[in-house]
């Protein structure tokens, strides 16, 4: 099934109040949909203010938005946010954080009028918003990017509290919601209620991936000369980056100048990162480049010969859509997924991209081979199909123009 999006008509002029409460550095995904779509309300002549606890540090400038407003809170910093002098979360730090934002959102919402409250992933805090939003005859609307209170994890009767009261949380959100907001047809499946609902996949900056560099990150790889295989994102078993490692074993023995160029957050990871190239005697195959911010994340896509994505079978994964590979098809550049979530909804293999099964090594590094040896001539083909799919359907502006449509109706 293929699925394009016209984009509608921009409605009226709204005072949008945007709720996000999340607790990561903003170089992350879920910070950075929050950010663009707020920018992109901006640009479509909305008024915005963005609400998000952190105090302003945490948001390079490259992520500050024209236009927007922004509310900050008094988090304690992300690197050691509620922790004890043990080292130990400390409750009564996360409880004292958590009151004191609410505090302060609940006086700023008051304070300055708005006709739509937008909250992104609700949490206690937003649950409460909306009930007040309501009482005060305001409309919401609830974004549902994260199923993970839906799966089975570990057993604590702590951590069993904690899921149960998001699922409380969201219920809430949404029974106070005129609009809901939903990231895939798995969470869809979960909706039951008045609302309006709209499937929002992924969101990406298709103009700021259009200005990649590649030459800076060539200098940085010392002018190395290779077909570059490239993975930007979290270096998790969830995100499946040990297939990745593993098919790049059997990717070198069929393509001698390959060389994966890989970046993003490595706490997850057993071991170092070097520690793993050198486990899989990739020593002369494979470079770790860190965390690296945004314009560097562009530039490097822009190096590729061939963007990876290897997100493994998991029923968290089912229920998302990454935002990773709208980024990765906006760069232009041919992209190896597995097929997961919607993605086969949106994506044709051997048409604007190349899928795989998951958790399938085999499969993975076949794939990448195929893409690598398919020729320039080809991979400008897929790329260029890819980027023109992320245009048509991810890109931040058409689908912040739906949602405002969505507002107004």
């Amino acid at each position: 099934m293929k699925i394009h999006f016209n984009q509608p008509p921009v409605c009226r002029t709204l005072r949008i109040a945007m709720v996000a409460n999340i607790r990561l550095p903003a170089n992350n995904a879920a910070a950075r949909r929050v950010t663009i779509l707020a920018g992109a309300f901006a640009r479509l002549g909305q008024k915005v203010t963005l609400f998000m606890p952190f105090p302003n540090q945490t948001l390079a400038a490259e992520d500050l938005v024209d236009g927007v407003t922004m509310q900050w809170g008094m988090y304690p910093d992300p690197k050691t946010q509620w922790l004890s002098r043990s080292g130990r979360i400390s409750m009564r730090k996360h409880f004292v954080a958590r009151f004191s934002w609410a505090r302060q959102m609940l006086a700023a919402t008051v304070q300055h009028k708005y006709d739509w409250l937008y909250i992104y992933a609700p949490s206690p805090e937003g649950a409460f918003l909306a009930c007040l939003a309501r009482l005060a005859g305001r409309k919401v609307a609830v974004e549902q990017v994260d199923g993970f209170y839906y799966t089975r994890a570990r057993f604590s009767l702590m951590h069993y509290g904690y899921i149960h009261l998001l699922r409380l949380s969201m219920w809430i959100a949404k029974s106070m919601s005129s609009l809901v907001v939903i990231i895939s047809s798995t969470l869809a499946s979960q909706c039951r209620g008045r609302y309006t609902l709209l499937r929002v996949p992924a969101l990406v900056d298709c103009a700021r991936f259009a200005t990649g560099d590649p030459k800076r990150m060539h200098q940085r790889l010392a002018w190395r000369q290779a077909r570059w295989v490239v993975y930007t994102g979290s270096l998790s078993a969830h995100a499946g980056f040990q297939f990745l490692m593993a098919a790049m074993v059997e990717v070198v023995k069929h393509v001698p100048d390959a060389y994966l160029a890989f970046a993003g957050y490595a706490g997850n990871l057993e071991g170092t990162p070097g520690q793993m190239i050198e486990k899989h005697g990739l020593q002369n195959h494979a470079e770790y480049l860190g965390m690296l911010n945004y314009q560097d994340v562009v530039d490097l896509m822009a190096l590729a010969d061939v963007l990876v994505m290897p997100k493994a079978s998991s029923g968290l994964n089912e229920m998302g859509f990454p935002t990773k590979l709208a980024e990765y098809l906006a760069a232009g550049k041919p992209v190896v997924a597995t097929r997961i979530s919607d993605i086969p909804e949106y994506m044709t293999h051997g048409k604007n991209a190349c899928l795989c099964n998951p958790d399938d090594v085999a499969d993975l590094s076949r794939t990448i081979v195929g893409a690598l040896e398919s020729g320039p001539e080809e991979r400008t083909r897929v790329g260029k199909a890819g980027r023109e799919l992320a245009c048509d359907t991810f890109d931040v502006t058409l689908n912040a123009a739906r949602i405002l449509d969505a507002m107004s109706g």
